[in-house]
């Protein structure tokens, strides 16, 4: 525009700023920002949300605090959008007391907050580990008459799965359903593991089946958890049951590679899982057998201070199942082999398992 003697405006200035947000680049849309006020063109309450939205996206959670701040200086007051998208910034940057306080400071100025910016405070408090202050959260939205969708009720019933409050996930889910937000996969995934984590494996598998009543279809996170709840609770027959099943639908297809198992973004209880029902697949039919069989374990997933979960797991999986005879990789501790002849004499056997 400039280069034909066209002077950028304000509507200009915030088209472009919203443009370099879309496509993720929030270092541009301050640089557009810095030359609006070089020019002398007076940013508008939408110029500086689309700002402090591209820095959202752009992991810049004190940039998005400070442009909030320039507003006011500048004698703008912030609406909803800016709040939203400050609060949703801190959110994706850890910062559930500072999403909070925007909160309150919005009620302050008499700003109503919408359904957006209490899903993004919610979620802030999730990542937090703050499930009290969640459920305080969608509490006071009914209170307010803002109706949670889906998002504010999902990050609130993950929060109470991080919080261990099996229960209150549950009736947060039963709650969506009467309330005609139709519970999906991410509400699902996130009861199934606040069931695991309760040690509620009977809860876990029904919810698996209600989601196929329900038309919702299972995701590996979903499969993933409720394998854990039931391997916790010994139920290993069902635990392979469900493997095969998400397995016919097209999930975990890149854990089997030829003659590799690779395992290494398993959890424990997958990936025990999985080794259990490739040795009843091999005992069914020796012929899968002619090959030694690689088992890349790696790390693991779920590892931590603890050291590598999958190798010491999966070792002891089989050592309590009497399965094969392993050889160890001298130069890789996260990967063994099963060899043909150790698999062929262990088929001779009486596998118990």
């Amino acid at each position: 525009m400039a280069a034909r003697g066209v002077a950028p405006d304000v509507i200009s200035y915030s088209a472009a700023i919203s443009a370099c947000e879309k496509g993720g680049q929030w270092e541009r849309a301050l640089e557009l920002l810095e030359e609006m006020a070089a020019r002398g063109v007076a940013p508008s309450v939408i110029t500086y949300s689309a700002a402090i939205s591209a820095c959202k996206k752009g992991g810049q959670w004190e940039r998005a605090l400070e442009l909030l701040e320039e507003m006011a200086a500048r004698g703008l007051a912030p609406d909803v959008y800016s709040y939203s998208a400050a609060i949703s910034a801190c959110e994706k940057g850890g910062q559930w007391e500072r999403a909070l306080a925007l909160l309150e400071e919005m009620a302050a100025r008499g700003v109503a907050p919408g359904v957006i910016t209490y899903s993004a405070a919610i979620s802030a408090c999730e990542k937090g580990g703050q499930w009290e202050r969640a459920l305080a959260l969608l509490e006071q939205m009914a209170v307010r008459g803002v109706a949670p969708n889906e998002f504010s009720y999902n990050a609130t019933i993950s929060a109470c799965e991080k919080g261990g409050q099996w229960e209150r996930a549950l009736a947060l889910l039963e709650q969506m359903a009467a309330r005609g937000v139709a519970p999906n996969v991410i509400s699902y995934s996130a009861a199934i593991s606040a069931c695991e984590k309760g040690g509620q494996w009977e809860r876990a598998l029904a919810l698996l089946e209600q989601m196929a009543v329900r038309g919702v279809a299972p995701n590996v996170i979903s499969y993933n958890a409720a394998i854990e709840a039931l391997y916790a609770g010994h139920q290993h027959d069902d635990c392979c049951r469900l493997y095969r099943q998400a397995s016919a639908g097209g999930l975990f297809e890149s854990v089997r590679q030829g003659n590799m198992l690779d395992l290494h973004d398993c959890s424990a209880a997958l990936a025990c899982t999985i080794l259990s029902c490739h040795l009843h697949d091999v005992r069914a039919k020796p012929s899968l057998a002619r090959a030694d069989l690689s088992v890349v374990t790696g790390k693991g997933l779920g590892s931590g201070e603890g050291g590598p979960v999958l190798v010491h797991a999966t070792r002891a999986h089989l050592a309590e199942i009497g399965g094969p005879r392993i050889t160890e990789d001298p130069k890789n501790a996260g990967r063994f082999l099963l060899r043909k002849e150790d698999v062929a004499e262990w088929i001779i056997l009486d596998w118990p398992y």
